[in-house]
């Protein structure tokens, strides 16, 4: 019984965007660049705007509340986190998929997938932005009797895409395929800054944005046994078990299956739960620009060569006292967020684009 009252604490301090998600902004930018990214088959929404909808200022029409068609999206990346704070609903808590249980926060909240999939007009709080809510949004506004309707439904269609690449986006995010909500974490290495905080601070967006890793458009059309439409895809598509790491590597599995098994968070350091990243295969080495030592992935999956930093008595530790091998101080630093937004934003924008170019059955 105490633990699940701390858990409830925890769990109700937790309820904060800043600690549970990309930061608001860090969404915002990454839905503004995919508004003007084309997909490899040669999609892009300002051309689809343009020749099949006859929206002649394509992302740039102004269609309800004063805000353009990329403006609806840049903003439904911020929205999805509004509210931020309720006492007993929120919508952060939804922003999490865990992908070898398919499960979301601790197994008490809907994971991502769910929230993304929920039946038209059944989200809880803060406004009904599901798949199914904007595909009813979408046709609202294709037979809408005039401008002034079509224009309202075009406005909240495209704040539920921002929202929904929003939930795409967080599974870039390994605390959130990790089932780590990361409250009150004091890092072995130090406070350092949560991964979100820290690329909301230091990231080059719109660099790592120019070369997005994009979903296979193949894969995305297939039937998903665990979502009703093919978009569930994005997220996970049942391929990594747990025990196949490797498999990571392709281009037809979910954002999800690639995050979990390659990086680390700060409460999942190669604990029981997670086997990948794994002990086993990591060599120990020194960054020499900034002299301290780091664990180098080199196999099962994509290699990483800062996957975590150590301790200046790590060496010592592992040589004298293996026994204690579970317990080694390590930690993910400023270098180690670097690397891992080098290889998680472009998937966040290729996913996200993604999903604007998803078949709508």
């Amino acid at each position: 019984m105490i633990k699940k009252i701390i858990w409830a604490m925890l769990l109700i301090v937790s309820c904060r965007s800043e600690v549970l998600a990309l930061e608001t902004q860090t969404h915002q930018m990454l839905n503004a660049y995919i508004s003007n990214v084309a997909t490899p088959d040669g999609f892009n929404l300002d051309s689809y705007l343009k020749k099949n909808l006859g929206l002649s200022d394509g992302i740039r029409e102004v269609v309800s509340a004063n805000l353009s068609v990329w403006e609806w999206l840049r903003d439904g990346g911020e929205y999805e986190d509004v509210p931020a704070w309720h006492l007993k609903y929120v919508r952060s808590v939804n922003h999490f998929y865990a992908p070898i249980s398919n499960k979301g926060l601790k197994g008490t909240a809907n994971s991502s997938l769910q929230w993304a999939l929920m039946p038209k007009g059944t989200q809880n709080v803060g406004g009904y932005y599901s798949w199914f809510d904007a595909r009813d949004y979408f046709y609202q506004a294709l037979t809408g009797t005039n401008k002034a309707i079509r224009d309202d439904y075009y406005g909240k269609t495209f704040r539920s895409l921002g929202q929904l690449t929003h939930l795409v986006q967080d599974l870039s995010v390994p605390a959130h395929v990790r089932d780590d909500a990361h409250v009150l974490t004091i890092s072995a290495l130090g406070n350092y800054q949560y991964y979100e905080k820290w690329v909301k601070a230091n990231a080059d967006i719109g660099g790592l944005s120019a070369h997005p890793v994009f979903f296979d458009l193949n894969a995305l059309s297939k039937a998903n046994s665990l979502g009703s439409v093919p978009v569930a895809n994005l997220f996970d598509t049942n391929t990594f078990t747990g025990i196949n790491p490797n498999v990571s590597t392709m281009r037809n599995i979910g954002l999800s299956e690639y995050t979990n098994p390659n990086f680390l968070s700060d409460n999942t350091m190669f604990t029981p739960d997670y086997l990948y990243p794994g002990k086993n295969w990591l060599e120990v080495w020194t960054d020499s620009t900034v002299n301290r030592k780091y664990l180098k992935k080199l196999y099962e999956g994509d290699p990483v060569n800062h996957l975590a930093a150590v301790s200046w008595l790590y060496w010592y530790r592992l040589v004298y006292f293996p026994q204690g091998d579970q317990y080694l101080p390590v930690g993910v630093d400023p270098q180690c967020h670097s690397e891992y937004a080098s290889k998680l934003i472009p998937y966040a924008v290729g996913y996200s684009a993604g999903l604007i170019n998803s078949p709508v059955a």
